[in-house]
C-alpha cells in the first residue's frame, strides 16, 4: 500500500472513532508501511489532530467506565496496553466521579451477590470478591461493599 493510500485509510480509521498512536503504529504495520512512513503518517495525524493520546485516554475512560462499569485497575492495564504515558492515564482517571465508581461497584456487587443466592455465604463472597476482581476494582474497595452486604444479611 502506497502513503497516500494509508493516510486515506488512517483517516477514515480515526474519524469512525477515538484511537490512539499505537493503534495507527499497527495499523501501519498491517499496511507494510516503512518506518519513515508511520512516522510521517503519525505527524500528520497528531497536527491534524486526528489522533491525540490524552484525549483518547480520556474517552477510553468514560467509555470503559460508564458502558462496562470497568473499574480502575482494569482501565489502567487496557490503556497501559496501548502504550498511553502514565501522566495520561492518570489525568483521565480524573474524570471518573468517586461517588459514581462506588455506586457502579455497589450494583456489580449485588447483582452478583443475588445471582449467588443458592450457594452458601463464604461461596457468595468469594464468587463475588473474584468477579469484582475481574472487572478491575480495587481489593480495598470491593471488601468495605461485601461488608456492607453481609451486614445487610437477615
Amino acid at each position: 500500500m502506497t502513503y497516500e493510500e494509508a493516510l486515506g485509510k488512517a483517516m477514515k480509521y480515526c474519524a469512525y472513532q477515538e484511537r490512539c498512536t499505537f493503534e495507527i503504529e499497527e495499523k501501519a504495520k498491517e499496511w507494510e508501511l516503512t518506518q519513515d512512513e508511520t512516522n510521517r503518517l503519525i505527524d500528520f495525524l497528531r497536527n491534524e489532530r486526528f489522533i491525540d493520546d490524552f484525549r483518547f485516554a480520556c474517552s477510553f475512560v468514560r467509555g470503559k467506565h460508564n458502558y462496562k462499569s470497568w473499574g480502575k485497575i482494569l482501565i489502567r492495564k487496557k490503556l497501559k496496553e496501548k502504550k498511553i504515558s502514565n501522566t495520561f492515564i492518570n489525568e483521565a482517571l480524573k474524570e471518573i466521579n468517586a461517588d459514581t465508581y462506588l455506586l457502579s461497584l455497589k450494583e456489580l456487587a449485588n447483582k452478583k451477590f443475588i445471582k449467588t443466592e443458592k450457594y452458601e455465604l463464604p461461596v457468595r463472597v468469594q464468587k463475588t470478591v473474584y468477579y469484582l476482581q475481574t472487572k478491575g476494582y480495587e481489593i480495598n474497595l470491593i471488601w468495605e461493599i461485601i461488608n456492607e452486604l453481609k451486614a445487610e444479611m437477615p
